[in-house]
């Protein structure tokens, strides 16, 4: 004797079956842990000064992003070095200093791209101002003075939430 016991499939219409899977295998999904996805941080805000004394830059950073500041060192041709004189302003953290060859060998490997990177610890919105001399180091002579004047180059920052 054969005793038959009743299914889902004798109990539901043909058109209810695929919902019915779709809700019971989303339903396990969502049961599973997701994690919701992570908050994406700010895009780095970049500003690029070059060896010439400019009119003074503006940039805007959002609380808690980064801000990079580029400049160029030519070793050869310019006895000038980039000094930024101002590391803490009103919630700017100097975070590095990174100089990279922009070649392997011959002339580019002489030239530097340098790279200031600061972190925006503020919370609050506000302005800050960073000074950058591209100067010559002190223990060389005084007559490279004449020969690469020093340069300042100021950068404000304006700080938004």
């Amino acid at each position: 004797m054969r005793v038959y016991l009743p299914t889902l499939r004798s109990f539901l219409p043909s058109r209810v079956r695929p919902a019915l899977a779709v809700l019971l295998l989303s339903g396990l999904a969502g049961a599973g842990g997701g994690v919701p996805a992570p908050v994406p941080a700010p895009k780095p805000a970049d500003v690029t000064f070059d060896e010439e004394p400019s009119s003074d830059a503006t940039v805007t950073v959002h609380a808690g992003g980064l801000l990079r500041v580029h400049v160029s060192e030519p070793h050869i041709d310019d006895l000038r070095r980039w000094f930024a004189m101002s590391s803490g302003e009103a919630g700017l953290q100097l975070t590095g200093r990174d100089a990279q060859s922009e070649g392997d060998h011959g002339y580019f490997s002489t030239i530097f791209d340098v790279t200031y990177t600061y972190r925006v610890a503020s919370t609050a919105s506000g302005t800050a101002a960073l000074l950058f001399a591209y100067i010559t180091p002190p223990m060389l002579h005084d007559d490279s003075l004449q020969m690469s004047p020093p340069s300042l180059h100021w950068l404000t920052v304006k700080i938004v939430k």
